[in-house]
């Protein structure tokens, strides 16, 4: 995670549907019959246990989610002790983002067993299919608006709209019905379920980092006590301004560009998110083919500028220029696509590479 994400507008209703995950979750773990619509209403109120009934009964029969309750409710019945430490240790895990300091912090659910987790899984994993249809009503949760797929996205965007958090890069398109950018998952529901609505695992990215590159891989390579602390999340420790991406010359290719992101701190989770997004390879080949002909194509408008007022350009003023530039992008990182690269590589050639443009430059303009 390269840049750091700010909350939606929406994140109070997202707590509000996450504690009715947690209390559903208790209701089916604690209790000792089959669930039925007077449970339901009984232990969430009219208005929210009328909704909780018609997503789990239908025309007289148990929808596909109900026959996720009611296998997690007859597994609960049959170890009643377990399921409180089950309960108890989701909870704790749900709470990671205030936790997440804490040297001895670990996420408790990798280590349930394949039975608890046959049955959790597509219960929790569910509440995340039920944001995208039908949403949670406003008027049902107490909410300040309907809370759906789309209207998470909107509201992701609306705080987040400029760059893609993983790759530096434009986001996908957003039009009327359409929005080309995922609801990622930071830790992948696919492991992690009872985080699949979690605000804190959840932000808007680029469907090419999404769905190509991150994928279901985990950050977290690790799943011991004070990994959550040390590892990169979008929203309170990404990996700038900590990071840098570093530039270097192509031994191989003197015109190529080389551009990795290093972190002297955390030289672990620099690599992994390298690794895991192929980004030097990507950042590469985004930015090598602008440079391999025109190195100063970064300065040049500046360039065009200097030359019609004076007739031509000295190698000091080149090298002022390109720091100042390098400057001035940095201030753009995180708000405009590509600033990271192009404050990276117009500080190397400020650095190393000024005689070289120069003397391209000045020949140009003979």
């Amino acid at each position: 995670m390269l840049h750091r994400i700010n909350p939606p507008d929406c994140l109070d209703d997202m707590k509000v549907v996450l504690k009715y995950q947690r209390k559903f979750l208790r209701l089916c773990l604690s209790t000792s019959n089959t669930l039925d619509k007077a449970a339901c209403t009984h232990w969430f109120g009219d208005k929210v246990g009328k909704w909780t009934w018609q997503r789990i009964w239908r025309g007289g029969k148990p929808t596909t989610f109900g026959g996720y309750v009611n296998a997690l409710v007859n597994y609960a019945i049959q170890n009643p002790q377990t399921a409180k430490t089950i309960y108890r240790l989701i909870c704790q895990d749900q709470h990671f983002p205030i936790k997440r300091q804490s040297a001895n912090f670990a996420f408790a659910y990798p280590s349930f067993t394949d039975e608890w987790k046959t049955v959790l899984r597509p219960f929790l994993e569910h509440f995340y299919n039920l944001l995208h249809s039908p949403g949670y009503a406003a008027d049902v949760f107490g909410l300040a608006a309907k809370l759906d797929w789309r209207a998470f996205m909107d509201a992701q965007y609306e705080k987040n709209s400029y760059v893609c958090p993983y790759c530096d890069d434009k986001p996908g398109d957003r039009i009327a019905q359409i929005d080309a950018n995922d609801a990622e998952h930071w830790l992948p529901k696919s492991e992690y379920p009872h985080l699949s609505i979690h605000w804190a695992n959840l932000f808007r990215a680029c469907m090419v980092c999404n769905e190509r590159f991150k994928g279901d891989d985990n950050p977290l390579k690790h799943c011991g006590a004070g990994e959550l602390e040390k590892t990169y999340h979008p929203y309170d420790k990404p990996a700038l301004p900590g990071a840098e991406v570093v530039v270097s010359i192509k031994p191989s290719n003197p015109n190529t560009y080389d551009l990795r992101l290093q972190d002297a701190g955390n030289v672990e989770c620099a690599d992994a998110i390298e690794s895991l997004l192929s980004l030097s390879e990507r950042w590469a080949s985004r930015m090598n083919p602008r440079l391999q002909t025109d190195k100063s194509i970064l300065v040049a408008k500046d360039i065009r500028m200097e030359v019609q007022r004076r007739g031509g350009i000295s190698r000091g003023w080149l090298q002022e220029t390109l720091s100042m530039k390098a400057t001035f992008t940095v201030d753009d990182i995180s708000k405009a696509p590509n600033a990271l690269l192009k404050a990276a590589i117009l500080s190397f050639q400020a650095r190393t590479q000024v005689n070289e443009l120069y003397a391209g430059v000045a020949n140009a303009h003979r």
